[in-house]
């Protein structure tokens, strides 16, 4: 799947930490390739390191070009709806996911959008954020809305033994220097503070992207609220140099402190959990949905800034609390907001989108996308195969009963299952060789070539078998068996999208395929030697295939040290695929 992120902001912030985190969790997906895109660029490139899909474009042309040119299965436009004229203008025909990640007074987009929505599915991080969605923003039938929280890297965030010791407890307030996040109620929560523990110091980060009025207002209010030479302004930390600002707060006896208005989620929250920093917060938006348990005990109403500084001092004054709000805090994130987890839970809801989005627009596979077969040339080919003589070798062949062995040892062997199914079984030596590895399951196998199920009837007790073509699969009930496998018989069938839709639909567990990819879609030719075969054998990227039926991909990798080179053994593929 070829997925697009899209966000106006480059800075640090909650949303763009996330896709830095998402980054970094997908690099080892196969058959996945995701690209970033932010239109306004400040500062947050470095974070990707050396990921190559990370662009800044601000002009809506430039936009439109990039889109139309990338040919994206799925664009997730994260609150920002002025992409929305440059997915019109590319004539995107993919699936489109808007996140709502933000709480602030722009979130109105949505309500706008509503009447005519663009896009597909609603994801959001938060309980809270859903139900405003359905209620509040009235898209309750309009579109779907899932919720997917939010994940942390947390080998990055972790406590990290401090190199220096602070001299007082360090008070952290992290984020944009805005209204929203509330700023000023941090600078008069640290004059409390201040006022009953002179050592304390206030750290404030944040405001690279704060306009020079905000920051004069907010220099004024530091004068006004008088933390004086104790509080710090750093205006932009790394993002890889956060946890040790965390981890410096808690070992001070300090606490960060969430001032803001609303909050979607809380990254900045769970951040600081992750290195043991304790979390006084307002008890706004989804903030109660991840400080729970003890850690409610760090909520305060919003304005009540007595309430947070008297907070404050109780957590620093309270070893024990203390030590039981870090070892709670610290167990809960890495339970629930491990990235790795919420970054394929992500991608679980938007492959079975896309799935949804093609079913409804009929859209074609990409791997269906090759020149359109002779009208009756599905006829030809199953003649062709059916009528092909059974070779002494497809049963007994050294190499031939090796292949057999690997699928039914290493490649079935990790599975649990009691039936299987092989269409496409021929004389049914793989089911041979299944049966001696997994004596007592309930093997079944057909094949259009009658000579070579009357072979294996005769040679192969314990299995059914029965005369069928796969595109006479209807009525097999659904779910019938565990696992339905096929080794080179899908590279014999010019048209497999209806095929594949039935192998879904009869597997409980599991689709396993052994089938030819040459890196090309369609005929085979130049690849087998054997005369009259060329026509009728081909070529197709069935990991695309299936994500496009809506299947989850588990393996899609090459076995060539399964297969001579005498047998397109350069070209085969194994795919494990579970149904939807």
């Amino acid at each position: 799947m070829k997925l697009l992120s899209l966000y106006q902001y480059g800075a640090w912030g909650g949303v763009e930490s996330q896709l830095v985190n998402r980054s970094r969790a997908w690099r080892t997906v196969p058959d996945l390739e995701a690209h970033f895109v932010f239109l306004e660029d400040h500062g947050i490139g470095a974070a990707f390191g050396d990921y190559p899909h990370v662009r800044f474009i601000p002009e809506e042309a430039g936009l439109a070009e990039y889109i139309a040119a990338e040919g994206f299965d799925a664009i997730s436009v994260i609150d920002t709806p002025k992409a929305y004229p440059a997915l019109r203008q590319a004539e995107f025909g993919g699936a489109i996911i808007n996140e709502a990640h933000t709480t602030y007074y722009f979130l109105e987009y949505l309500r706008a959008l509503r009447d005519d929505p663009p896009m597909h599915a609603v994801v959001t991080v938060s309980e809270y954020l859903r139900q405003r969605l359905l209620t509040e923003f009235q898209f309750e039938g309009v579109r779907p809305v899932h919720v997917v929280p939010s994940g942390l890297d947390l080998d990055l965030f972790r406590y990290r033994e401090p190199d220096r010791q602070a001299p007082g407890p360090v008070f952290l307030w992290v984020g944009r220097v805005d209204d929203h996040k509330n700023w000023q109620d941090y600078l008069i929560t640290a004059a409390l503070i201040g006022a009953e523990m002179p050592e304390a110091e206030f750290w404030l980060i944040g405001g690279q992207t704060a306009s020079d009025e905000a920051v004069a207002e907010m220099i004024e209010g530091a004068a006004a609220y008088g933390p004086g030479g104790r509080l710090r302004w750093i205006q932009e930390v790394d993002y890889h140099l956060m946890p040790r600002y965390y981890s410096l707060a808690a070992a001070s006896g300090g606490s960060l402190l969430i001032t803001s208005s609303n909050e979607s989620f809380g990254m900045i929250a769970a951040e600081a959990l992750a290195c043991r920093c304790p979390v006084i917060a307002t008890r706004v938006g989804a903030l109660p949905e991840l400080l729970v348990g003890p850690l409610a005990q760090g909520l305060y109403e919003f304005g009540a800034v007595d309430e947070a500084a008297g907070l404050a001092l109780r957590f620093a004054r309270d070893a024990g609390l203390r030590r039981s709000l870090q070892d709670f805090g610290d167990e809960h994130v890495r339970a629930h907001h491990d990235v790795k987890q919420a970054a394929l839970g992500y991608l679980s809801v938007i492959e079975a989108i896309v799935a949804e989005h093609r079913r409804q627009v009929a859209q074609p596979c990409p791997s269906l996308a090759m020149a359109e077969p002779a009208p009756d040339e599905a006829a030809r080919a199953e003649t062709f195969w059916a009528e092909y003589p059974l070779k002494a070798f497809y049963f007994t062949g050294k190499e031939s009963v090796r292949r057999s062995r690997w699928l039914g040892g290493e490649v079935l062997g990790p599975y649990e299952f009691t039936s299987v199914l092989e269409p496409g079984c021929n004389c049914g030596r793989n089911l041979y060789y299944v049966l001696e590895r997994h004596p007592g399951i309930e093997a079944a196998g057909f094949d259009v070539n009658a000579e070579a199920i009357a072979f294996a009837r005769k040679h192969v007790p314990g299995a059914s078998f029965e005369v069928r073509s796969v595109h006479d699969m209807d009525g097999i009930p659904d779910d019938r068996y565990d696992i339905i496998f096929t080794m080179s018989l899908l590279d014999h069938v010019p048209e497999v999208e209806a095929v594949c839709r039935n192998f879904l639909r009869i597997a409980r567990k599991a689709v396993v395929l052994v089938e030819v990819d040459t890196g090309a879609e369609g005929k085979c030719i130049e690849h087998l030697k054997q005369e009259g075969v060329d026509n009728y054998c081909y070529s197709r990227h069935y990991a695309r295939l299936f994500e496009c039926l809506g299947a989850k991909v588990l393996r899609y990798q090459p076995v060539p040290e399964q297969f001579p080179e005498t047998f397109m053994g350069s070209s085969y593929w194994l795919l494990e695929a579970a149904p939807p």
